[in-house]
Formats: structure tokens, C-alpha cells, sequence
């Protein structure tokens, strides 16, 4: 444990109760083992400092305890069958700090205070990961060994690169509000549909390649420093991209941009 992790009486003063536990569980269902449960439970803005009180829940596939104050997720870790984890908006400073349930599948750590992006391997499972508005800095090898994930927000960081991204097969990639100036290494993610990068620093789309990645279907790149029309010619090789977003930036105030865009 992390010395901000470690919690006193005076560090904890609400905790969670077996009334809000039993008050937020909703989703009866068959657990697998021939048996009816609770497997959703939903807790979000009670103010929490600690879950204890869910340990006993181990049925439980569906958790939301965002918008609380919450220092760590020990206690999840004995949630051995759940699948959805919503953990946004709280105080957490990192991102291993419980133990991994058997099959995580989603996992939302928005607005935390996640310094680093962690090691996600032993979610071999998960689908859809959300990071965004915390404090990393770059992106590890963390995510190498997550050959399900499809989704990854990264968006209201402070990255100012990709890369280890080679060994993912990811749909969606949101990097808005980052402090990139390029996308080289974007040309890893070859099954990549949809692409948010608005609000950075980048002034050209050089690394963007239809032959690296030819299912692009939507791409948003406002709020950059691209001035230049022909930065955007290369864009007309991918056949299947439908949405293009450059308002506002310095390209959508030249003359006539949209037709020269189209």
C-alpha cells in the first residue's frame, strides 16, 4: 500500500454502510451457479472513503462508486465475478490497486489522480478503458499484453507521444486535450475506426496512412495548429472515413476551406 492509500479513522470518516450496499443493489440475476442475485450495485456520490462493507458481495458483475472520495479499491478484489467497474471522479493515485477479478471487461478511472498508466495484463479480458483527465505523462508498455481491449480514453492527459501501442487491436482512441505534435505511431493500429486527437498541437497528419489504416471511419482534429490545406490531401485515400472535424483551428479560416476540403 501507498502511504495515501493507508487509511486511519481520521482519514476515513465515511465509510460504507451494509444500508447504502443493500439500497443500491439492483439486476436480479442468475449468478452461473444455478442461483438468483444482485449483480448490479450502484453507490456513486455518497461521499465514501472506503468499501469494506462490499467484501461479502461476491456475486456482483456491475459496480459504480464514482464521485466519492475514494483512496483506494481494495475491497473490489474480493469481487471475484465482476465485470464493470465505474470508478470515475475520485481520489485514487494509481491504477493497480486491487486485485483483478477474474474477467474485468470495462473499467472507467476518469478524473482521478493517476500519475502513470500501470500494468493492465492480468485484465486479459477487458474491453474498454477510460483514463481520461488525470495526470499520466506517457504511455508504458502497460496495455501490451490486453489483446481484447477495443476501446482506450487517454483523453485530458499530458502524453506527447504514442507509442507502445503495436500489439493492440483498438476501434476507438481518444487522445484529446494531450500535448502531442505528431501521430507517429498511430500507424500500428491497423483495425482503428475512430480517431479524437482534438485540442493538441499537432501540425501535420503525415504519419495518418490509409494503408496503415484503412477502416477509418472518424476522425477529429480540431483545436490543432494544422494552417495548411494540403497537410489534409492524403485524408482523400481513406475510403471509408464519413466524419471529419476541423472547426475551430487555423485551417477552417482559410478561404473557401470547406470546399477545398471536400
Amino acid at each position: 500500500w501507498l502511504p495515501h492509500e493507508k487509511l486511519n479513522v481520521k482519514d476515513d470518516p465515511t465509510q460504507l454502510t451494509e444500508e447504502q450496499v443493500r439500497q443500491g443493489l439492483s439486476q436480479l440475476g442468475d449468478t452461473g451457479t444455478r442461483q438468483h442475485a444482485y449483480l448490479r450495485c450502484d453507490l456513486q456520490a455518497l461521499g465514501l472513503t472506503s468499501l469494506v462493507k462490499l467484501r461479502p458481495w461476491v456475486q456482483l458483475q456491475f459496480l459504480n462508486v464514482s464521485r466519492n472520495q475514494l483512496r483506494t479499491l481494495e475491497p473490489v478484489g474480493a469481487l471475484r465475478n465482476l465485470l464493470h467497474l465505474n470508478a470515475s471522479h475520485n481520489l485514487l493515485i494509481r491504477s493497480q490497486n486491487f486485485t483483478a477479478p477474474d474477467a474485468l471487461e470495462t473499467c472507467d478511472m476518469s478524473y482521478n489522480c493517476i500519475a502513470e498508466l500501470g500494468d493492465w495484463k492480468v485484465h486479459r479480458y477487458l474491453r474498454e478503458l477510460n483514463l481520461r483527465g488525470n495526470y499520466i505523462h506517457r504511455i508504458s508498455n502497460g496495455l501490451k499484453g490486453n489483446k481484447e481491449l477495443r476501446m482506450l480514453d487517454l483523453s485530458e492527459n499530458l502524453i506527447s507521444k504514442l507509442e507502445h501501442l503495436e500489439h493492440l487491436e483498438l476501434r476507438t482512441l481518444n487522445f484529446a486535450q494531450n500535448c502531442l505534435s505528431s501521430l507517429e505511431g498511430i500507424e500500428t493500429l491497423s483495425k482503428l475506426q475512430s480517431l479524437d486527437v482534438r485540442h493538441n498541437n499537432i501540425t501535420t497528419v503525415a504519419a495518418l496512412r490509409a494503408e496503415d489504416i484503412p477502416r477509418l471511419r472518424k476522425l477529429r482534429l480540431s483545436e490543432n495548429r494544422i494552417s495548411q490545406i494540403r497537410e489534409l490531401d492524403q485524408l482523400a485515400s481513406f475510403s471509408f472515413l464519413s466524419d471529419l472535424y476541423l472547426e475551430p483551428g487555423p485551417v477552417s479560416q482559410l478561404p473557401q476551406y470547406r470546399a477545398q476540403v471536400l
